[in-house]
């Protein structure tokens, strides 16, 4: 339980330290490319946001394109919340991910997240989140891989897997 405070108060330190940033950009004044890349993945937030550790040694705010899950508001927990961010968590937390870039925006607006896909030994990541029913596709931002996602959401609907199976209210 003591971990899991300390984690959770990391997040929130690390969440507010960007938040009281003074730069637009919180890259500005680093030297980091967009271009594939290894990472280590260093912490699991939820179903598809993590903490990426670069080349560079600092860790960024990052968030999977392509796919949403649920996620905790406030102390409720939305359904398939611990299922998701610990399927997430199973498949990459503390491996080095090879980090690929969308075509379109690099860093999400206000949040200040870095907008990734991942793949681990040649896996897309991102799709077996999809695939898996642990997370969605969202229908309002555009994404490079959106037609292939949306694909493996509906036979992941079909056959009622993970949150299409056991959540009453689903994502659209």
């Amino acid at each position: 339980m003591l971990d899991k405070k300390m984690r959770w108060i990391t997040v929130c330190f690390l969440t507010l330290l960007f938040a009281c940033s003074n730069k637009t950009n919180y890259l500005e004044g680093t030297n980091f490319k967009f271009v594939q890349q290894k990472a280590t993945v260093v912490y699991v937030e939820d179903g598809n946001s993590l903490f990426l550790r670069f080349n560079d040694g600092i860790e960024y705010k990052t968030n999977l394109v392509g796919v949403d899950a649920p996620f905790q508001e406030g102390v409720i927990d939305k359904c398939f919340f611990q299922e998701s961010k610990d399927y997430f968590r199973s498949l990459v937390l503390h491996k080095e991910v090879t980090v690929e870039w969308d075509s379109g925006d690099k860093i999400s607006g206000g949040m200040k997240k870095l907008l990734v896909y991942i793949s681990l030994d040649n896996q897309d990541i991102n799709s077996k989140i999809i695939t898996g029913g642990y997370g969605w596709v969202p229908g309002k931002f555009p994404a490079d891989r959106k037609k292939k996602y949306l694909k493996l959401q509906e036979e992941a609907k079909k056959n009622k897997r993970g949150l299409w199976g056991a959540c009453e209210e689903l994502p659209e």
